[in-house]
């Protein structure tokens, strides 16, 4: 739905959506403590957009991880993101491109821990936070 300004006036998607052809789905496991979803107001009225900025921190560096890393940093992404309360998220759409970079850490010493972190920026037309709900099991 838009207003009088052509302006999306709401974030919620219901509906069943579908993959294009032979892309799939891929679950990342993060640590929720380490890793975080913020949305921000970016340019000037009445053409304002969020930026949302995904910051996920997955335990490993391993060969997954890492071939994981080179798809993402030069592959158009879209996130879906549990939040707190249950609701899903979504991070990137089919109209700006996703810049997604990804780092890893090796650790320090013997105690030091290991790390993949994915920092995710992306466009989302709304004046809310990007509430997207869907009907799936979480």
């Amino acid at each position: 739905m838009r207003d009088g300004n052509l302006r999306a006036r709401s974030a919620a998607l219901n509906g069943s959506f579908v993959l294009v052809a032979d892309a799939k789905w891929k679950y990342i496991d993060i640590l929720a403590d380490k890793s975080q979803l913020t949305s921000e107001a970016q340019g000037e009225i009445p053409s304002q957009t969020q930026l949302n900025k995904l910051t996920a921190v997955h335990p490993g560096i391993g060969p997954e991880a890492t071939a994981a890393a080179c798809y993402l940093n030069n592959s158009d992404n879209v996130f879906i993101v549990e939040d707190m309360k249950g609701f899903f998220r979504v991070v990137g759409s089919e109209r700006w491109f996703t810049k997604t970079t990804v780092t890893q850490d090796n650790g320090q010493g013997p105690t030091g821990s290991t790390s993949t972190t994915l920092t995710v920026e992306a466009f989302f037309e709304t004046c809310k936070r990007a509430t997207a709900l869907y009907n799936m099991v979480p």
